[in-house]
């Protein structure tokens, strides 16, 4: 039987977003292949524990809420520097564990060490990537409200030596979920890094219709609230065309503040944050999905899980969401900051609102790539060859 480790901050049943949510629907599907699946965890923000995973202690105690600023964000940077017992305790547990084959989802909180000890315990490897973790110590390749196009002093010192082994290793394997995330690892890294495209096998609850618009269009903003993410846009489409179309909000972040004004004064419908069990029915009430982001979002799931539903989707030309939505076909393409382009495209849609029917067949017809359970069959067969393969 194959024994494969998965590493995570957060594993089940301790799921927060995306990157987590694919750490667990992996490890059930492996599980369910009949494949010995273990979990390898920090004991921070994990309060429930699972039995099938091993948690270890970390230096510092920064939860998934903690908002790090100024000299609070070095020390953490510092302290994943030098937190190395993780890599050690890895290390050990691959070698007497007798693992075949470990899946690296992230390791936040777990030292910057881990990585490297991964690879250097001679045992296969798959380095999922959620983010820009292999590359950036900031995870997200973005400083000063821009994104990175080549790496600063500190990453380059932080991703010099995991970067030279995942190159000169054998069995090391990165799989990015679009081909423009992997084109951007690639770009940050300056390395030619062996890496496969596969899907997230994420499994979404959906309601999956033909869309037919309203009289009223609902444009809808999902995720976190934050400028990086592009919510200031979205709340400057809805004081735009107040009272032409009505824009509903589900999420929290740093602009909630902002969200809950633009409800008191009538320009959105805020939802507050909403179980992953109920999404469905906040898609299923929307006519177009509004993703404004302006950092190199990987392949948002809000994207997927919306275009599976058959709702049109007007996002950001930038990162794996033009790998989503085609233009002028299931949604519509504009650029982060084109403020002119934006306007103009919720335009389009209120002023030719068959324009939603349209979108929403293509997208339906568009579906069945994003299908977890081929995405899934691919991560099966890359584990099985690898293991193989090491054998």
């Amino acid at each position: 039987m194959v024994r494969i480790l998965q590493i995570g901050a957060h594993l089940a049943p301790n799921l927060i977003g995306g990157a987590e949510v694919s750490a667990g629907e992996i490890g059930r599907q492996l599980t369910r292949a009949g494949l010995r699946v273990l979990g390898f965890s920090s004991s921070v923000n994990n309060e429930r524990k699972s039995p099938r995973v091993l948690y270890t202690g970390s230096l510092h105690r920064v939860t998934a809420a903690t908002r790090l600023r100024g000299l609070s964000k070095y020390a953490y940077y510092l302290l994943e520097q030098v937190n190395i017992w993780p890599a050690v305790k890895v290390y050990l547990l691959i070698r007497r564990a007798k693992i075949d084959i470990a899946i690296v989802h992230s390791w936040r909180g777990l030292g910057e060490w881990l990585p490297v000890a991964v690879m250097l315990s001679g045992k296969p490897a798959i380095f999922i990537l959620h983010d820009f973790s292999f590359v950036c110590l900031n995870k997200g390749a973005r400083r000063r409200g821009k994104n990175c196009e080549k790496q600063c002093v500190d990453c380059k010192l932080s991703s010099r030596f995991r970067i030279a082994l995942a190159q000169s290793r054998q069995g090391i394997c990165l799989v990015a979920p679009s081909e423009a995330h992997a084109e951007s690892v690639r770009k940050l890294s300056g390395a030619s890094l062996q890496t496969l495209v596969i899907h997230n096998p994420n499994v979404y609850l959906i309601k999956s219709r033909a869309r037919v618009p309203a009289e009223q269009l609902k444009f809808g903003y999902v995720g976190r609230l934050e400028e990086d993410k592009g919510f200031g846009t979205f709340l400057s489409l809805a004081r735009k065309f107040s009272g032409k179309a009505d824009f509903v909000v589900a999420g929290e972040g740093a602009m909630t503040a902002e969200a809950v004004a633009a409800a008191a004064a009538g320009q959105i419908r805020y939802l507050g944050q909403v179980p992953q069990s109920e999404m469905s029915e906040v898609y299923d009430q929307l006519d177009v999905l509004v993703v404004p982001s302006k950092w190199r979002e990987n392949f948002p799931g809000v994207c997927v899980q919306a275009a599976m539903s058959g709702l049109p989707i007007i996002g950001s030309v930038i990162g794996g969401i033009p790998e989503i939505v085609t233009d002028h076909k299931t949604g519509r393409l504009i650029a982060p900051n084109d403020t002119d382009g934006w306007e103009s495209a919720v335009e389009e849609f209120v002023s030719n609102r068959e324009l939603v029917a349209t979108y929403s067949r293509n997208a339906l017809l568009d579906g069945d790539r994003f299908d977890p359970v081929k995405n899934m069959s691919k991560y099966r067969d890359l584990v099985l060859q690898m293991a193989e393969a090491a054998r």
